[in-house]
């Protein structure tokens, strides 16, 4: 009973960090990009179906014509698959977005827990070392901060620590299945197999290490020759020479180095390193530990470039760093009951409140990096928070028009891949000179507020709609009266601040005659 109560509340935990704004708007930092690439490529899928779009995802924006380019050929479209079967089955919400990549971190607990337990061979001290293991994975900060980002990693994760389950279960056919499933999901995944093979071998275990190389060597070129077939230029190949150019190896060391420090932090990285010495020692190194240090260390050094642009890459090294925690627990552990026996488990629990300590103390600066917001004395003002100034205007234009108007983007402005998201409309860039469309070309124009320098004579044409830093043009509206884009907080219910957005609150939007106060 005590061990299904400890289990539930971890569980719980992990749940309510895994859920923290899962809501929110796609705003700035990675969280949002990668979010809206994925989303943009989802809603194609969604839209035109996967046998118009022969499962290529495409990253323009197509409403109503058939796709027809570009596609984004860097990465397997697995993750955008997963992302349009959410959509299609829960509908287009931000929530929705995350939902694969949430379910994959929660997955990933029971994992770390079926692992953690083949950590002691004694009965008595399994359940102990699983617990153990799931605490350090729940609160270890770098988990916290990207558990729930629309990316290829948690799912790698997911399926190479279920293939590590399988393999210490003798279930190789198995094992080999969810790594295959994993280089499916994305490039970096290929790595860590290989790191998985490196480890069979060091088991003896050449059989499961031959099965393993040949299928995921299959996927692989698979995936490789069919996207490499849609991609343009030196296609995969030139994608390969940038990300792994530019970039001095001592460079590369010097960020790798500050980015573990302060994902990661120095309780976790100093019971790591115990783990890791007590493993050189006995010459017994712990297979998840070599997949998850080789493999994504050998993608770093290859790929140099990417891993400098990409600080959530190192989530890849993630499940070494838990494991290898775990182990040094554990001897912490076999010391303390060799003192006495009734210590282990407060050792065990005092550890890992150092564990939640250092979780805590990390979170609000991870919180702000997520926003690339260096600090909190000075947050931006609402609503320009995040981009979500931006968002919100782009958003307007997509409910005020239908999906074949034409919209066209001053030059001026360089739209983020999340304003484009949400507009959701055909759009091209329009230069410099603002004018009346021809032949209903498009019916918005889109610009910077501090370009249109002759607003009277525009209002014969078109109605202006005033949003902060933005104006938008609205020709099929035109000789009406000038209109403001006006924000209104709104009492938040009580799970906003948590599942929507601790940094923005709840607002609504509505449009107001211009200079009227609401």
């Amino acid at each position: 009973m005590k061990t299904r109560l400890a289990l539930a509340a971890l569980f719980l935990a992990h749940t309510l960090i895994t859920l923290h704004e899962i809501g929110s708007r796609f705003l700035v930092g990675h969280h949002g990009w990668n979010a809206s690439m994925r989303s943009i490529i989802a809603k194609n899928y969604v839209t035109h179906g996967l046998l118009e779009t022969k499962f290529l995802p495409y990253k323009t924006i197509w409403t109503t014509a058939a796709p027809d380019g570009p596609i984004h050929w860097n990465h397997p479209p697995a993750i955008n698959l997963m992302t349009a079967a959410s959509f299609g089955i829960f509908g287009e919400h931000e929530w929705a977005a995350r939902l694969p990549v949430v379910l994959a971190s929660l997955g990933l607990f029971f994992a770390f827990w079926f692992y953690g337990r083949t950590l002691s061979a004694t009965d008595e001290r399994r359940v102990l070392l699983g617990l153990t293991t799931v605490a350090v994975f729940v609160f270890t900060p770098i988990q916290m901060l990207f558990g729930n980002m629309v990316n290829y990693e948690p799912p790698i994760l997911l399926c190479a620590m279920l293939g590590w389950v399988a393999f210490q279960h003798q279930r190789n056919a198995l094992g080999i299945l969810a790594f295959v499933a994993a280089v499916f999901i994305d490039w970096s995944a290929c790595f860590v197999a290989a790191g998985a093979g490196f480890a069979l071998l060091l088991q003896r275990k050449p059989k499961a290490f031959l099965g393993l190389g040949a299928a995921t060597t299959a996927m692989f070129l698979s995936l490789f020759a069919w996207l490499h077939l849609n991609a343009t230029g030196k296609g995969l190949f030139g994608l390969g020479d940038r990300r792994a150019s530019g970039v001095t190896y001592e460079k590369l060391f010097d960020l790798l180095a500050a980015r573990i420090e302060v994902l990661y932090g120095w309780p976790l990285i100093l019971l790591a390193a115990l783990g890791l010495v007590v493993q050189l020692v006995r010459l017994r190194p712990d297979p998840v530990v070599v997949t998850f240090l080789v493999g994504p260390i050998a993608y770093f050094l290859t790929f140099k470039q990417a891993a400098v642009v990409h600080n959530f890459y190192l989530l890849l090294t993630m499940p070494a760093f838990v494991v290898s925690a775990a182990i040094g627990i554990r001897l912490l552990i076999e010391l303390t009951d060799w003192i006495d026996p009734r210590l282990p488990a407060v050792a065990a629990l005092v550890l890992c409140a150092g564990v939640l300590w250092n979780a805590h103390d990390s979170w609000p600066e991870q919180h702000l990096r997520r926003y690339s917001i260096e600090s909190a004395s000075k947050p931006p003002s609402f609503p320009r928070m995040g981009r979500l100034h931006e968002i919100e205007v782009f958003r307007w234009v997509n409910q005020h028009s239908e999906p074949d108007d034409g919209v066209a983007l001053h030059s001026g402005i360089r739209p983020s891949i999340q304003a484009r998201y949400y507009l959701w409309r055909p759009y091209k860039m329009r230069y410099p000179r603002v004018a009346k469309p021809k032949n209903d070309e498009y019916r918005f124009l889109i610009m910077a507020r501090r370009h249109l320098k002759t607003p009277d004579r525009m209002r014969k044409d078109a109605q202006i709609l005033w949003a902060g830093d933005y104006v938008v043009l609205d020709f099929e509206n035109a000789g009406k009266p000038d209109i403001r884009l006006a924000y209104r907080e709104i009492e938040a219910p009580w799970w906003h601040h948590h599942f929507v957005s601790s940094l923005y609150p709840a607002f609504e939007t509505d449009t107001l005659p211009y200079g009227k106060k609401r």
